[in-house]
């Protein structure tokens, strides 16, 4: 029978949001959500009226201000910090129905005073589960008994659910918490055994730090793992999971294999970390998701362009765990006497319950499937073990992780001419041809490249992705998108041609044998260049070298097919004529490198090596013939040029003080002189740790400076975060001198000066020039351009 009235539910109703059915709601629980994560209360007061009895409530004067104002800050107690805590990590988990204050009481029985105040309250609705959470914390680590607090739990449980189910319907079910916080309830403990015969979940420090790992490393699939690890072992549903399996046996493992859809693994899938918070007797084998990986997954699952091959063939490996009451069965199927197999077919009946199966193998393939409708709706197939020793399931997960070699990117690579071939998709199509290309050039025995070019398994000097890379940007074969050609002029293979087979072998061929060409010009004419003596210097012969130089061939192709001296028609041999006289600039521009360029060429071992070495390529054919000026050379020369680096330089330091200065003035204007360093916050607090951090290496290197101040830590993004959060901010006195940030930093990039962001698009244009002019030994430097938007920038602040 109901004991709660009309009334009383309406007033419990008031004391939580529900972000689920109302957006306002939602808005509030992350307005919430964020001043649960402060470590402070701050707060703003005339001192006149309440200074004196707000410090004797513990609040302290943080800064004050004109006016007879005060800022006080207060910190919050480490119960209260708990609290917050504990209520943000049900909010990351994705729960939208939460307690807004500490002043949540729910009754447990009918009289006025039975009610109990609520630490945190979170209710999934979708799974019709409400947790109520009691909070305990220490200040320093400590032992303690619960006896008390726990028996009281226990008498007051019943009454929470009557309540909890008039609250919010018959079919929710109540969850009761007993969170610590640097306290510790051993598992052998009195206090941890009464817990557990209640079905009170003990979140201690390390489960609660776990579980926000999991969160940071499972993002929105997190929820699963949370309830397998806070509803082990008990029930979903009473009904059952009946599919049909074969069973089979290997070694001496019974097994099942079987295809399930993924939303059942994931609802009584559990994975063992190997984390403090898994402090099981047996052992813990698996690493924590990789995020992105999740992404890729779901990308690669909901690829609508794929759906012939968006799936992943393996299989998951699990074990099923024997819990009381959920025990998975075999009911075998008629078996005819005459079978060439002992394996034997039936219905596998699962139960429905949270973490009764360890994922062994496969969990990025389950949770990745977490993300997307298709966990309803497709199939996965799986081969699980009844009760497998730990012992036995961390060895075969070392056996899988182990002795399962992953495929190499040669071997993709290789692959990918058979796979793509005759694709429908032009992108793919592409990427099979210039697998086939590059396989010819590495295995015909009559190309000058044969055996050297590691493709597949097979060890080489050469390998595939460079050869991949270039062919990609060389314009000898046309870019391509899921559904369409880019084609240039220079191209050798023609999308328009209905026989796609027939002109994918005319491609192939032709430009395989082109490229190869070149390479027997080298072996016959420039031996130094072309016998590998050493793969770490050689220019060519190398794998960093292998890039630029079929880049060239390309290129070369490219610029005498805009000369109109080569065409998609013109023969292997006539084509390489054509391009010779610039190969052999190349060549002898190699050969007679001073020692200083080629040491700087064969040192930048940097992501942008390949640009460096290309257009250092491309330098050589252009010193000799002025008409090769390919696109984006001239720029880089002038990334080489030291008069127009000297001045990127000058500016750049420039501008910079001209920053600090403004800001540091204008700071200490609004804030005053002995204020100003302690309202930039968590800025402050960073330039001081790389001060300190900075003394302590100086004083170690024997070379500390006569004074530290923390204003030279400062980085240049650091004041960008000062002017925005001070954009319009006046003294509170009158100053006619004084100018807003707003008005000094404003500056036009051509989107106008109507809003914040977009008279501040300069400043992170700034920050990139900066990035490039600091790094310009293995970048190269600013170009002319960039170091006028330099130039632009500084006239515009100090103008």
């Amino acid at each position: 029978m109901a004991w709660l009235e009309n009334y009383q539910i309406e007033e419990i109703h008031k004391k939580f949001y529900d972000g689920n059915s109302h957006e306002a709601e939602k808005k509030q629980l992350n307005s919430l959500y964020k001043n649960h994560k402060k470590l402070e209360y701050r707060k703003k007061v005339q001192i006149y009226e309440l200074i004196d009895e707000e410090l004797k409530n513990g609040w302290v004067v943080h800064s004050e201000t004109p006016g007879g104002k005060a800022n006080l800050r207060k910190d919050k107690l480490h119960s209260t910090k708990f609290e917050d805590d504990v209520w943000s990590m049900f909010f990351n988990l994705g729960f939208l129905c939460l307690n807004f204050d500490d002043q949540f009481v729910l009754p447990f029985g009918k009289n006025d005073n039975d009610k109990k105040q609520i630490d945190v309250m979170a209710v999934d609705h979708s799974r019709k589960v409400v947790f109520l959470v009691e909070c305990k914390s220490a200040e320093k680590k400590s032992t303690k008994s619960f006896r008390g607090d726990i028996d009281q739990l226990a008498n007051y449980k019943l009454g929470f659910t009557k309540s909890i189910k008039q609250i919010f319907g018959q079919e929710y079910k109540l969850k009761l918490i007993f969170a610590t916080n640097n306290i510790v309830i051993e598992r052998e403990s009195a206090d941890f055994k009464r817990l557990d015969e209640l079905n009170i979940f003990s979140l201690n420090t390390n489960t609660f730090s776990y579980i926000n790992n999991i969160i940071n490393h499972y993002k929105s699939s997190s929820i699963y793992q949370f309830y397998g690890i806070v509803f082990e072992g008990e029930k979903i549903s009473d009904e059952k999971i009946s599919i049909p399996a074969i069973e089979g046996k290997m070694g001496n493992q019974t097994y099942f294999m079987f295809a399930i859809e993924p939303i059942h693994l994931l609802q009584i899938g559990f994975v063992l970390h190997r984390v403090k918070a898994n402090d099981k007797s047996f052992p813990t084998y698996q690493r924590m998701l990789v995020p992105a990986r999740l992404k890729a997954i779901d990308k690669f699952l909901n690829d609508d362009t794929r759906k012939s091959s968006n799936f992943f063939p393996n299989s998951v490996i699990i074990n099923f765990n024997k819990i009381d009451r959920v025990n998975v069965n075999f009911e075998p199927g008629h078996t005819r006497r005459d079978m060439d197999s002992k394996s034997r077919f039936g219905t596998l009946h699962i139960p429905q319950a949270y973490a009764i199966a360890n994922i062994i193998d496969g969990q990025h393939r389950v949770y990745g499937y977490s993300l997307s409708p298709l966990a309803l709706s497709e199939t996965i197939p799986v081969v699980a073990f009844i009760d497998m020793k730990s012992e036995e399931q961390l060895k075969m997960f070392m056996d899988v992780n182990e002795n399962q070699k992953a495929v190499s990117p040669s071997l993709r690579g290789a692959l990918k001419a058979n796979l793509y071939w005759l694709s429908p998709r032009p992108d793919s199509r592409m990427g099979g041809l210039r697998s086939s290309i590059i396989a010819a050039l590495g295995e015909n025995p009559n190309f000058a490249l044969y055996g050297k070019i590691k493709i597949g398994e097979d060890p080489a000097e050469l390998t595939l992705p460079p050869f991949d890379t270039a062919l990609i940007r060389n314009y000898l074969i046309p870019k391509a998108t899921q559904t369409k050609f880019i084609s240039n002029k220079s191209n050798l293979y023609d999308g328009t041609v209905i026989d796609i087979g027939k002109e994918m072998s005319k491609a192939q061929r032709r430009i395989s044998t082109f490229i190869n060409r070149c390479y027997i010009f080298l072996s016959e004419y420039y031996p130094e260049l072309f016998e590998e003596k050493n793969a770490s210097s050689n220019l060519i012969m190398s794998v960093r070298g292998t890039y630029p130089f079929v880049m060239t061939i390309g290129y070369l192709n490219h610029f005498e097919t805009m000369n109109d001296n080569v065409n998609y028609d013109t023969k292997f041999e006539d084509r390489f004529q054509a391009i010779q006289k610039y190969l052999i600039a190349l060549c002898e521009g190699l050969n007679t490198l001073d020692d200083a360029t080629r040491h700087e060429i064969v040192s930048d071992k940097g992501a942008g090596h390949e640009k460096f070495w290309f257009f250092h390529f491309q330098n050589l054919i252009h010193k000799k013939y002025q008409n090769y000026n390919p696109e984006g050379l001239s720029e880089w020369l002038e990334t080489k040029d030291d008069e127009t680096q000297q001045k990127a330089n000058s500016l750049a330091v420039k501008i910079e003080r001209y920053i600090k200065k403004t800001v540091v003035d204008n700071l200490k204007i609004i804030y005053g002189e002995d204020e100003w360093g302690v309202e930039c916050g968590d800025i402050y607090l960073d330039c001081n740790k790389r001060m300190n951090q900075d003394m302590v290496d100086r004083k170690k290197k024997n070379k500390p400076k006569e004074s530290y101040q923390w204003t030279q830590y400062f980085y240049i993004i650091e004041y960008k975060k000062l002017i925005e959060a001070n954009w319009v901010k006046e003294p509170e006195e009158p100053n006619e001198d004084f100018e807003t940030f707003q008005k000094l930093f404003s500056i036009d990039s051509g989107q106008g000066l109507d809003s914040r962001k977009k008279a501040l698009s300069w400043y992170n244009n700034l920050n990139f020039l900066r990035a490039d002019d600091a790094h310009k030994a293995t970048k190269g430097g600013l170009k002319k351009a960039e170091v006028d938007e330099l130039e632009r920038i500084y006239e515009a602040l100090t103008g």
